[in-house]
């Protein structure tokens, strides 16, 4: 609970309550309000000047508008907060947050140990972070520290690098917001200009149009009549429509000067994350007035179509409800990553095992022999110890240490080509309409999607209604927008009866609903509507003649058929989704009052009461028969219908409605029932038909994903039968297919019991036929279903290809995502553009928004976002396809060139005695990684690709195929890893068969291991590249050049390093190898004995045992180069099972 009080800070005037008198209020409170704590701050002028946790000290001429929270406590102690309530005034309790907005990540002064901090959560930083300590050691490392410690700082920089860069961007944002001016009014009348970031709670605001609302602010005063106040909430909810606010009569009857002088109480509840919930009541005097969300505006909405307005800040900083829903979205890996860390895993274990062996091998040799020239003055089991930590880091380089920040890499790249592609934009020269890639995590994992769950409206559909047609008073009017209604009407042939349903169902459309009407200068009427339905039911009525021209505060205002109306608002229900419908209670001209009510056919027809005449009962009847007509068609359906209500009965139910509106404790729920008192005994006037059409190529796109082996879910809240005719439209249902429609025995005594046998039945029926079945089930069955037979449901899913979940709820979107998602272990998506969507989108693990007409909620919470649904066909088969292909190449080459680089060091052991003597110069230990052989897998999971993308499009099955596992597992890695220690064992026996007669050179020199470790490290980096090329099955000037280039670096590099002679080592080592005849016939044999088996491998795979990417691919080639022939495609085995594909 929260308590503000306005009041004044100049001393000649007393509050309006005293100590005593806020007590008894207070205490009252907490009795009525399940005992939750209520203080209130002292209103002395020496507290005004000061306010706790402000940074801006308070002139004393300022309005203010003071805020204590609580917290649920004992009676007792509330009881003793409230006696000993002043003595309390001016604690730290009372401290509010600051209005600074902050969202970086980092300051000046925390960057540096939270960013290691970050850095060394991942094992892989914590390892090499241990090698580079044994480096400091010197009993213990070969080589200077910096051959480990540069490329863990070179890691750390880039990651670096990157934070500090999105930190500058969000900082700037928030410097931007913070110093934004705003006028704040003083108590003298005068307005003050004040920085976002000095507010508090309590300032009255003066707001003027296009002012972004810099805290929570309690509207107060506007410029418009009738206390209305227009606002546009797109940086909350995306949507674009202007909404409604508007302030309570009394305060916007005060003047400026009374405004600034304004006492009185604000008893509202505590900060929480709910846009459209706010509970509070306003105490002026002995009057308390009811407020709720019309009366808030929230900070980050802007002003429209209102001069200014006034308002008091009553949730600031940290407590705005903007910031209490700014949560990190949940975290997603990829099934990638997550097979990529199990085999790190892995290589961590092989090489410990490696290290443990060496020191093993190093204490017997010490032990078994009396090598006096080793000098060494430890015993056997001190030199294993020593020799562990030794290889530690020798055999560190079998960790792809730069894989990860590698793929960061390519995963950005991959992100933006996808947002670059002109095919996924709707105007392709305009990169506005392209699609927005929110994180790069998931690049992958778009190539291994099973199952798909969509919503319909805005989904599948345009999400632009139009009103097609209505049934009233049992007759069915087709062309509604072209006013065949009016027509009725002023045909002399309608009846009095049919005349008044008519006319009564137009009004009810005009004046049920939430829509902002516009007029502009020349007089034309424009409509905003947070829902299209409700902006085509009035537009409906409009060329029916019956034109809605305004709302004001507390009547409505129409043209009737020419006539001038204009009616007072007793009482407005909205619509939300859990009532299913909206109502309105009006008076008319008249005096009569009457209850208009619209809303879903399963809400609306449980309410309808007794039919007392014939012509009620027909009319009941025939709308029935209609509503299933409309259904057939794929139309969206709502009830309208109507009550008449005496002075008494509206008394009555407003005492009540008056209670609950008022309340602070559940507020929402008690009006919902108090509404659902009046909405009963209602006669129906009539259905409407709204017809939303497919978006284009949807059809198409479904038939083809499914063809790609992925299943599909259409989850909407629409009728059965509408749902069902949308299927087949979308080419998700066809009629060969088996359905089986369960639907919820309503009458029965045990409903779970009895679906759970329809279930049940189902499953033993269609198991082993070996056709796909459609599975069509409705909300209130998939209650039961996952509450009592969850296992029986998820299997009678395992037979269908495709489902369609009707009369769903948002959270039952998402129950059943998390239910398929846990059971199957596949990867599922979600696709939606609405509110409603969210739950489902977070809850999968592809969440994909589409930008709709509903606003950019579902987007904003996605994963991707895109423009229209048919462009999922290619961001998954396409785009998913060459991401997963791209970032398995990278991870496979960072593998293979580790180990084959790393691995040396544990052959050379057993050469060396177990001694720890490293082969490699220090610098080139280094530049290994980070210069040498960096570019080619880098560049290859940006660039290749494997198959064109017609070959994709006209070949769903490969998109099948990557979901076999087949590609990226244990075995791929460990046929990488053998020849990676194949390499590198040739690499090194041709090393020593060269070098093991001490080749003489000019000048008498004989050869020593750093000689032989220059023709390894040549050698090394050759079969590496080399080898990384044999992988490349796409090639572009770029990857040809990144090969050429890295061998060309080593080669600048190498020369560097040898000519300084303050390296004594490694000087003139490279021009003194060169010129041993032996080293040239080793380079050749050593490349030779390497790569030509890998050659060979490849030939007999891609002739003898090819996968389908690779037939489809020669497929390309010969049409690419015309030499496709009849002949060829007869006797071509490759071409036959590519042809036999395409027909599959």
């Amino acid at each position: 609970m929260v308590v503000l009080r306005l009041g004044q800070m100049s001393g000649d005037l007393n509050p309006i309550f005293t100590a005593q008198q806020l007590s008894h209020i207070q205490t009252q409170h907490i009795t009525n309000e399940h005992k939750q704590e209520m203080e209130e701050i002292d209103l002395t002028e020496d507290e005004h000047k000061k306010q706790m946790g402000q940074r801006r000290k308070r002139n004393p001429g300022e309005a203010i508008l003071q805020v204590a929270a609580g917290k649920k406590r004992g009676r007792r102690e509330l009881e003793e907060k409230v006696k000993n309530l002043y003595p309390s005034r001016g604690s730290d309790s009372h401290r509010f947050p600051s209005n600074r907005i902050t969202t970086t990540k980092y300051n000046p002064f925390n960057f540096l140990p939270k960013l290691l901090f970050e850095q060394f959560r991942k094992v892989t930083n914590i390892f090499f972070l241990a090698v580079v300590i044994i480096t400091f050691v010197p009993a213990v490392s070969p080589v200077s520290p910096y051959t480990s410690f540069i490329p863990l700082a070179f890691i750390i920089a880039v990651s670096a690098l990157r934070e500090a860069y999105e930190d500058v961007n969000r900082y700037k944002a928030d410097h931007k917001g913070n110093y934004r001016k705003y006028q704040v009014l003083q108590s003298d009348g005068t307005k003050k200009p004040v920085s976002s970031k000095d507010l508090k709670v309590g300032d009255i605001l003066y707001l003027e149009k296009n002012n972004i609302l810099p805290a929570d602010v309690l509207l107060l005063k506007t410029s418009l009549p009738h206390s209305l106040c227009y606002v546009e909430t797109a940086q909350l909810d995306g949507e674009s429509n202007l909404k409604q606010q508007k302030a309570i009569k009394e305060t916007d009857a005060m003047s400026e000067e009374e405004l600034s002088r304004l006492r009185g109480t604000i008893e509202c509840e505590g900060p929480h994350p709910l846009f459209y919930t706010f509970h509070a009541r306003l105490i002026l005097g002995e009057k308390t007035f009811s407020l709720d969300s019309k009366q808030l505006l929230l900070r980050g909405v802007a002003i429209r179509n209102t001069a200014w307005t006034y308002g008091v800040i009553v949730y600031g900083g940290s407590d705005s409800k903007l910031s209490l829903n700014q949560r990190n979205p949940p975290s997603k890996f990829s099934s990638m990553d997550r097979q990529m860390n199990k085999i790190v895993g892995g290589i961590f274990a092989f090489m410990f095992v490696c290290c443990v062996t060496l020191a093993v091998l190093a204490g017997i040799f010490r032990a078994s022999s009396d090598r006096w020239y080793l000098r060494d003055q430890y015993g056997p089991a001190i030199t294993g110890i020593t020799t562990f930590f030794t290889y530690v880091y020798l055999l560190s380089y079998l960790i792809p240490q730069s894989l990860f920040v590698t793929l960061e890499i390519t995963k950005v790249f991959q992100a933006r080509f996808m947002e670059w592609d002109k095919e996924m934009r709707t105007d392709p020269d305009d990169p506005e309409t392209g699609m927005l890639a929110k994180t790069s995590n998931l690049n992958d994992e778009l190539a291994l999607v099973k199952y798909i769950f969509s919503d319909k409206t805005g989904t599948l559909t345009q999400n632009k209604m139009v009103f097609d047609r209505s049934s009233v008073g049992g007759v069915v009017y087709t062309n509604m927008m072209g006013g065949s209604l009016k027509d009725s009407m002023r045909d002399p042939n309608t009846s009095s009866e049919q005349f008044d349903y008519v006319s009564d169902f137009a009004r009810a459309l005009s004046l049920c609903h939430a829509v902002i009407a516009e007029e502009d200068e020349k007089g034309d009427i424009t409509y905003q509507a947070q829902s299209p339905d409700e902006s085509a039911l009035v537009q409906g009525a409009q060329f029916n003649g019956f034109i809605f021209k305004g709302a004001g505060s507390g009547s409505m205002s129409t043209n009737e058929l020419g006539s001038e109306r204009q009616y007072e608002v007793l009482a407005n229900m909205e619509f939300t989704s859990e009532r299913a419908r909206s109502s309105v209670i009006l008076r008319g001209e008249d005096g009569s009052i009457v209850l208009y009510s619209k809303g879903s056919d399963a809400q609306m027809l449980k309410r309808i009461g007794e039919r007392k005449t014939k012509l009620q009962n027909e009319v009941y009847t025939s709308s029935i028969r209609h509503l299933d007509d409309f259904s057939n068609l794929g139309l969206r359906t709502l009830v309208v219908a109507r009550r008449k209500l005496s002075e008494e009965e509206y008394k009555r139910w407003n005492v009540k409605y008056h209670e609950a509106n008022t309340s602070l404790h559940n507020r929402h729920e008690a009006v919902d029932k108090v509404c659902e008192l009046i909405e009963t005994d209602l006669e129906i006037i009539g259905c409407t038909a709204i017809e939303d059409k497919l978006q284009d190529g949807v059809p198409d796109t479904i038939e083809y994903l499914l063809q790609c082996g992925m299943k599909v879910w259409v989850i909407t809240g629409d009728k059965q039968q509408t749902a069902i005719n949308i299927g087949y439209a979308t080419k998700l249902l066809v009629k060969e297919q088996p359905q089986v429609i369960i639907n919820v025995d309503k009458n029965a005594a045990n409903p779970g019991e009895s679906v759970q046998k329809m279930i049940r039945q189902a499953v033993e029926t269609h198991t082993g036929t070996g056709k796909p079945i459609a599975v069509i089930i409705d909300g209130e069955t998939i209650h039961h279903a996952l509450k009592e037979c969850r296992d029986d449901f998820v299997q009678l899913t395992n037979l269908a290809s495709a489902a369609v979940c009707c009369r769903v709820t948002p959270l039952q979107k998402a129950e059943v995502v998390k239910t398929i998602k846990e059971a199957k272990k596949q990867v599922c998506l979600s696709i939606g553009d609405g509110a409603n969507d969210v739950s489902m989108i977070q809850e999968a693990d592809i969440g994909i928004g589409i930008f709709g007409k509903e606003g950019t909620q579902a987007a904003r919470a996605s994963d991707y976002a895109i423009q229209q649904f048919s462009h999922l066909k290619r961001l998954l088969t396409v785009h998913g396809r060459y991401s997963y292909v791209r970032n398995l190449a990278c991870i496979h080459q960072n593998f293979y060139k580790n180990i084959a680089f790393g691995f040396i060091q544990f052959y050379f052991a057993f050469w060396s005695g177990y001694s720890g003597q490293s082969l490699f110069d220090d610098w080139l230990l280094s530049g290994y990684n980070i210069i040498f052989t960096s570019l080619p897998p880098l560049l290859s999971a940006i660039f290749i690709k494997d198959v064109k993308e017609e070959t994709i499009y006209q070949n769903p099955k490969l998109y099948e195929d990557l979901k076999t596992g087949n590609y990226f597992n244990w075995k791929t890695v460990g046929l990488w890893t053998i020849s990676a220690l194949y390499h590198s064992w040739v690499i090194y026996m041709v090393a020593w068969l060269m070098f093991r007669n001490e080749p003489v050179m000019l000048g008498g020199r004989t050869g020593d291991v750093y000689l032989m470790g220059q023709l390894i490290t040549a050698l090394v980096i050759l079969v590496v590249l080399l080898k990384i090329s044999l992988s490349i099955v796409y090639w572009n000037a770029i990857l040809m050049g990144s090969i050429i280039l890295s061998y060309f670096l080593f080669i600048i590099g190498d020369i560097i390093i040898n000519l300084f002679p303050s390296w004594p080592i490694t000087y003139w080592e490279a021009f003194t190898i060169v010129q041993v005849p032996s080293f040239w016939f080793g380079m050749l044999l050593g490349t030779a004995m390497c790569l030509l088996p890998d050659w060979s491998f490849a030939c007999i795979r891609k002739n003898y045992f090819p996968d389908n990417w690779m037939i489809l691919r020669e497929r390309q080639k010969l049409l690419d180069l015309g030499q496709l022939s009849p002949d060829l495609e007869t006797f071509s085995p490759a071409i036959k099972e590519s042809n036999r594909m395409r027909q599959v």
